[in-house]
């Protein structure tokens, strides 16, 4: 996987029923990977299917397909054209498999008056054949039964047999070969929901998948897998074995963090009643709940001014409502801060080099990335350009510590280090609910910035 999905956290699946439509929803993914991955999947569980068809059919005295047959309400064609619809899971003895079956009496028959081999089941169920009329009529048909996938033509049937003898009688039967294509999906859909993500919650693409079998014994999961591994096969065809890959822009899927049980968390955190936050004081908690505020996300949504105009809300119960919810969030602060360090994992890799001192660090080190500096000699154009493009970045430390007013017995000293490098840091965006777009969007224009830079000035 490319080694953005570590700003959206590990991709996961969640299967739900609509009644006979299995709907699969799979996310996060990153922009266009949703598009194509499952337009894939979807072609190909149209047109490939495992599954048992007839391919052929024999009924003793019937010389072709356009036939009438005495005593039968259908002809010898629409007798054909029944059986092409019939559909059968399982495993067969022999690949194709021919089986014969003697009908007598009147009456209608459907598929499950037919003898099938142990282990093959019906999936069209009461599927209507056809219907004798005359008492002393009796029909004798062999039907073969096959597995396939794919459609199989009537010139493909052809080259396989055109007649046989009948063992016992040595008259011809001649086989009605019947084209099929195995088909047991009804329909195959999907869409793609773009999400404004962040690095703390919603990944910015779900894809959602719907497979409606033609019937409820069939397993869409079977049929997805299938699929998957139609794709796969062919395309680990184009991965050269003299074509370079680099690596570095790669993840694999057991690396990533299942963010499920964390985004579980979170949303419990935020249905906690405000009535069980016992660390606010029972005058508080009563004002707030008169006030329509009866769970911490409902608090999250209201600000500092709106909470000062409620009614029995003053200034200490507004400071005891902020360290109530710094309480809550520490929770979740560490979800908070592995996002900070993806954002500035991503900055590393992705911000050009030139003209730029980015921060390094060991592997053995944990930083929480509080602020992300950079310096740059370029520092006040950067920081104007980008300001231009509304991104806005500050100089945190603009005054040296030995210049500044608490530190002034120091300031007759000269440190020109120190000094140049306060006039050339600058300190990049950077939050737990910045999004993956504002963050790519940070890389393009300092890139196009430098480059501009490296043109004009070299």
């Amino acid at each position: 996987m490319l080694d953005i999905q570590k700003f959206l956290g590990k991709p996961k699946i969640e299967v739900k029923q609509d009644g006979n439509v299995s709907i699969f929803r799979f996310g996060p993914v990153p922009a266009g990977v949703g598009h194509s991955l499952w337009n894939l999947l979807r072609r190909t569980l149209l047109a490939y299917n495992p599954a048992i068809s007839v391919t052929g059919l024999k009924i003793k005295g019937v010389p072709h397909e356009y036939s009438t047959i005495d005593g039968v309400k259908e002809s010898a064609l629409q007798i054909m054209l029944n059986f092409k619809d019939l559909r059968f899971k399982g495993d067969l003895p022999e690949n194709p498999l021919w089986v014969t079956k003697k009908f007598k009496w009147i009456g209608k028959y459907t598929v499950k008056d037919l003898d099938l081999p142990a282990g093959v089941e019906i999936l069209t169920d009461d599927a209507y054949l056809f219907e004798i009329t005359d008492p002393n009529t009796e029909i004798e048909l062999s039907y073969r039964l096959e597995k396939g996938y794919r459609y199989l033509p009537i010139g493909e049937l052809k080259k396989r047999e055109l007649k046989d003898m009948d063992e016992e009688t040595g008259s011809e039967v001649w086989t009605m070969l019947i084209d099929n294509d195995f088909k047991i999906v009804k329909n195959v859909a999907y869409k793609v929901d773009e999400v404004i993500a962040d690095f703390t919650s919603e990944p910015h693409d779900w894809i959602e998948l719907r497979i409606e079998p033609i019937s409820d014994k069939i397993s869409a999961k079977d049929l997805l897998a299938f699929a998957a591994e139609i794709g796969i096969s062919y395309l680990k065809t184009f991965i050269f074995p003299d074509a370079y890959v680099d690596a570095e822009l790669f993840v694999d899927a057991d690396e990533l963090e299942d963010t499920t049980s964390k985004e579980v968390e979170v949303k419990e955190i935020k249905k906690t009643p405000i009535d069980s936050l016992s660390w606010l004081s029972e005058r508080t908690r009563n004002a707030l709940i008169k006030n329509g505020i009866e769970f911490v996300e409902d608090l999250e949504k209201i600000t500092k001014s709106e909470l000062l105009s409620m009614k029995g809300v003053g200034k200490k119960a507004v400071d005891e409502i902020q360290a109530a919810m710094l309480s809550v969030k520490l929770k979740y602060l560490d979800n908070e801060i592995k996002n900070r360090r993806a954002i500035a994992n991503y900055y590393v890799k992705n911000i050009s080099s030139q003209n730029i001192q980015l921060p390094s660090w060991e592997d053995i080190e944990s930083h929480v990335f509080h602020v992300f500096v950079i310096r740059t000699k370029f520092r006040d154009q950067l920081q104007q350009y980008l300001k231009s493009k509304n991104i806005i970045c500050i100089v945190h430390y603009p005054i040296a510590p030995h210049n500044q007013e608490a530190f002034s017995s120091f300031s007759h000293y000269k440190l020109p280090i120190t000094e140049s490098i306060h006039n050339e840091v600058l300190s990049l965006p950077i939050g737990p609910t910045q999004t993956v777009d504002q963050t790519q969007e940070i890389v393009f224009e300092i890139n196009k910035f430098l480059s501009w830079i490296q043109t004009n000035f070299h």
